[in-house]
């Protein structure tokens, strides 16, 4: 299906910015100063796949290892078993984890249609957690010699439902970092962040309709791959070297 022009950049424009707004809800709700002042957050919207169609002008760190993440989420949570309402918790290094402390919160977005719901994007979001347990306040432990001393690590689990918080999840990771009380309401932030992705995803779709926006995704991949493309054919042909 082809978009139309003046349609496409419409969308494009729209699903930047949920991503954008993201960032504002989660930094206007966090209780650490590391989130709502330092702003040490990112956000990111993929499509069901886990090919990322949107983030925010946030630290590029972040939105480099969110590219993959959820791809390799996928690797391991079957879409089969995701619900509407479902929100899950990680900081693994697999699933693209730059150190313990940036937690992140993913939320599949369903679109009814039909008698059926289609998974159409991921809300994802980071936040860069003051304390996540370990050998030492602020999780920074210089000797450390394993990475049990850095921190808890938290596969990806389901921290919420459409019923709210899985309560017993919650208490065995805040009983693990310091301030519990604090990193409560920074998981309540980063929940609310993505809540406002799906509200914002579903009101483009409707006004779009879902094939419009599915059709402007696949635009967005192949035009970034035609720009990677064109970049690396101007690099002449040769042996180059680099040191750092």
């Amino acid at each position: 299906m082809s978009v139309n022009p003046i349609s496409l950049e419409v969308i494009r424009e729209s699903i930047t910015s949920v991503a954008e707004e993201m960032k504002t809800v989660l930094m206007r709700s966090a209780r650490a100063p590391l989130l709502k002042e330092a702003g040490d957050l990112s956000c990111a919207l993929t499509d069901g796949e886990g090919r990322t169609v949107a983030q925010g002008k946030d630290i590029p760190m972040h939105l480099g290892v969110m590219a993959f993440t959820v791809k390799e989420f996928l690797k391991r949570v079957p879409v089969a078993s995701l619900r509407k309402g479902d929100q899950f918790i990680t900081n693994l290094t697999e699933l693209g984890g730059n150190h313990l402390p940036d937690v992140k919160l993913i939320k599949p977005i369903f679109v009814e249609k039909g008698t059926k719901r289609e998974l159409i994007t991921f809300s994802i979001n980071l936040a860069h957690w003051p304390d996540v347990g370990g050998a030492l306040p602020g999780s920074y432990v210089p000797w450390a010699t394993e990475i049990y001393q850095e921190g808890l690590q938290i596969p990806p689990i389901k921290l919420f439902t459409s019923e709210g918080p899985v309560e017993e999840v919650m208490q065995f990771v805040l009983i693990n970092v310091r301030n519990p009380n604090e990193r409560r309401g920074d998981i309540l932030a980063q929940f609310a962040a993505n809540e406002f992705a799906e509200r914002r995803i579903l009101s483009i779709v409707a006004e779009h309709g879902l094939e419009e926006v599915l059709a402007s995704f696949k635009h967005f991949f192949d035009e970034s791959e035609a720009l990677v493309r064109s970049a690396i054919e101007k690099i002449l042909d040769g042996t180059y070297e680099g040191e750092d």
